[in-house]
């Protein structure tokens, strides 16, 4: 009795000891529609901002948020999901700021203040798949990894995890650790089979409708109501970032084309036959009610990759970071837990 006894306290000081550790989440749902503007957007435009130019001339924007206070725990790349933007992670990177580490985050080709691709601006588009990888490259290479640090990680969401693990499977000893929050390892195509609806959309291409909303899919897509809604049950959450769109229009992607959607696909025909060369460690992070990635593909590539585990949460959608704050606070101890267990130094 007294051994478990002793077992008891010593279970519970690690935990004490441990979520004291945690940084404290600043802004909660209630308080959101007054405090992502007064707290997290004046934090967000703070930070340092950059523009990086690719070789074929499109222009990426970022900024790097340094740690508030101490020394520099590594340095993580945020890398978002289709259709967001960095002011969409303002809120994030408000509540990470005691955490220790130095932020990155920036927008990809086509959407958010980056270059757009196409004269309609509000078209998911890009022309290969490998282009928003490259642009991760060069964006490792000449502002990343420029700091120094011993440790780097990836906080990836949807599109942004596919993206960074093609990345870590051509850079195995780049990265220290990565965290996907639903990776778009198979994206979703509905009642029509992946391998179908690829032929259909090289058809669409072929005769040149690749620049084309896919079907269903238009300009206004971005107006969808809260009850509609595939990726949140965080109303609050939902409602600031349509507000963002609303008062700067620039900001908004729509509906996907074929082109985007035939690459998509490739890039999950890519990875999912290699899934066993990635060798940085891995946390997926999985939405109990995902309808906008396949989930079953999360699985099949965590059961290959050398060091992967995945944590569901149950009731949530498909973007964990922006979810109501019991997930979304689980989610964020999670990630910084996962940080901690690997690093280099």
């Amino acid at each position: 009795m007294m051994r478990l006894k002793i077992q008891t306290v010593l279970l519970w000081t690690i935990f004490f000891v441990f979520t004291a550790a945690m940084p404290a989440f600043a802004l909660d749902e209630s308080s959101l529609p007054h405090s992502f503007k007064t707290r997290a957007i004046p934090y967000f435009e703070s930070a340092t901002k950059g523009v990086m130019i690719t070789p074929d001339q499109v222009h990426i924007h970022y900024r790097i948020f340094e740690p508030s206070d101490g020394p520099v725990k590594g340095n993580v790349v945020i890398i978002s999901g289709r259709t967001e933007f960095m002011r969409k992670y303002a809120e994030l990177l408000y509540d990470l700021r005691l955490s220790g580490y130095r932020f990155f985050i920036y927008d990809h080709r086509g959407q958010g203040e980056s270059e757009r691709l196409l004269t309609d601006t509000r078209k998911g588009y890009v022309n290969h798949f490998k282009d928003y990888v490259s642009d991760l490259e060069q964006f490792m290479n000449t502002v990343v990894k420029t700091t120094g640090a011993d440790n780097t990680y990836f906080l990836a969401h949807s599109m942004g995890g596919a993206i960074a693990t093609r990345y870590v499977i051509e850079h195995p000893e780049s990265v220290t650790a990565m965290v996907a929050s639903s990776p778009m390892f198979q994206a979703s195509t509905g009642n029509i089979l992946p391998a179908v609806a690829y032929q259909l959309l090289n058809i669409f291409i072929f005769v040149g409708q690749g620049e084309s909303y896919t079907l269903g899919r238009s300009a206004e897509d971005w107006q969808q109501s809260f009850v509609l809604n595939e990726v949140t049950t965080s109303e609050a959450r939902y409602d600031y970032a349509q507000q963002e769109w609303k008062e700067n229009n620039a900001l908004i992607v729509a509906g996907p084309t074929h082109r985007w959607l035939k690459e998509a696909l490739d890039i999950g025909f890519w990875i999912m036959p290699r899934a066993e060369l990635i060798k940085t460690p891995l946390l997926v992070l999985q939405a109990g009610d995902e309808t906008v990635v396949d989930p079953a593909s999360e699985a099949d590539v965590c059961q290959q990759a050398a060091h992967c585990s995945v944590s569901m949460f149950p009731g949530a959608k498909h973007q964990l970071l922006m979810e109501q704050d019991n997930i979304r606070n689980e989610v964020i101890k999670q990630s910084l837990a996962f940080f901690v267990r690997y690093k280099n130094k």
